[in-house]
């Protein structure tokens, strides 16, 4: 009698651990893969090339041959992160591997193995309409299945703000481009002595003499004019999106930047107003971000060119694999489409 009062426990037990488990997938893995996905087809939708590819090519897109209505989404350890407060800096990793289509009414099926954070390995999503309500169709995940209308009360319930727009769903790719851009706006607030910024000393062709310098306040930033250029050197410097550079008023996660960048820019002759390149060169450990430690730039020229259109040569070296200049620029246009 006792053997079975103590199965009987450990039984209890294990279902309230499963239960529990459950709940967790429920509250917060399927709105989180959700608005992952819903985040790429938004990004698809958008992009120009109706063939294409992440700059990493976690995530490829094409037609379905022989049926162009249908488009077919291709994940190969795609990586995002979904921002649940950007004032704690509380957010979830997520991986996803698998095949998906994608119907002219926006219906979705194949799928999907999960990593990361979720607590979810296996995600299906069997007609689902991605973008209005049905009364056909849902999802399975972990061999449990929800029905649309199942799966839309789970996405009203969660506790956090359901978003599927950057800076919430940030992939790898939008980190990177962020990353940079941001690094670049926060350097803008340098000064010289007579209260110009720095950075737009050098664009508008007005640079102080040879070795001067300039340092914040904190000691964080510094720059020097060197060889007709600004070399900054970064020393545990915080970097933050402001609460509005992101997207749509919402900040991101903020990061520390060390280490030094080279910045030279050529100008057309007589036209210091416009530039023709702008070239960076230098190493960046980056501190904070969820997926991103060390960025290199080996001659990263952004060209202007006569069509006001932006073409790229060099390259970065991005946590140890190099990305070419030219295809970094294609996922910033494609980005903010």
């Amino acid at each position: 009698m006792r053997r079975i009062y103590i199965q009987c426990i450990f039984f209890f037990i294990f279902a309230l651990v499963d239960i529990g488990a459950q709940s967790s997938k429920e509250e917060t893995g399927i709105p989180v893969v959700v608005a992952g996905v819903l985040g790429v087809l938004e990004y698809v939708g958008a992009a120009e090339e109706e063939t294409g590819a992440t700059l990493d090519r976690s995530l490829e897109w094409r037609w379905l041959p022989g049926d162009p209505e249908v488009k077919s989404l291709s994940f190969s350890d795609f990586r995002y992160t979904y921002l649940f407060d950007e004032r704690t800096s509380k957010y979830c990793r997520v991986i996803l591997s698998g095949e998906l289509t994608c119907g002219p009414t926006g219906r979705l099926n194949g799928r999907l193995s999960v990593g990361g954070e979720t607590g979810i390995s296996s995600f299906s999503f069997d007609n689902l309409n991605s973008w209005e309500s049905s009364e056909t169709g849902g999802i399975t995940v972990d061999g449990v299945s929800y029905t649309q209308a199942e799966l839309t009360q789970i996405i009203d319930s969660a506790d956090y703000d359901f978003n599927f727009s950057p800076p919430y769903v940030m992939t790898w790719e939008g980190e990177c481009i962020l990353t940079g851009l941001l690094i670049f706006v926060n350097s803008m607030a340098l000064s010289w002595e007579d209260g110009e910024s720095v950075l737009e000393s050098l664009f508008e062709d007005v640079l102080p003499p040879q070795g001067t310098r300039a340092d914040s306040e904190d000691r964080t930033i510094r720059a020097r004019v060197e060889n007709g250029g600004l070399e900054f050197s970064y020393n545990d410097f915080l970097v933050s999106s402001d609460g509005g550079y992101a997207s749509g008023g919402d900040g991101y996660v903020p990061f520390t930047v060390g280490g030094n960048v080279f910045i030279s820019v050529r100008h057309p002759a007589g036209e210091v107003e416009d530039f023709e390149s702008v070239t960076f060169n230098g190493s960046l450990a980056i501190k904070g971000l969820p997926t991103i430690s060390r960025v290199e730039l080996n001659r990263f020229t952004i060209e202007n060119t006569e069509m006001d259109s932006m073409t790229g040569s060099g390259s970065a070296r991005i946590d140890g694999k190099e990305y070419p200049a030219a295809e970094i620029l294609n996922s910033l246009v494609r980005y903010f489409n």
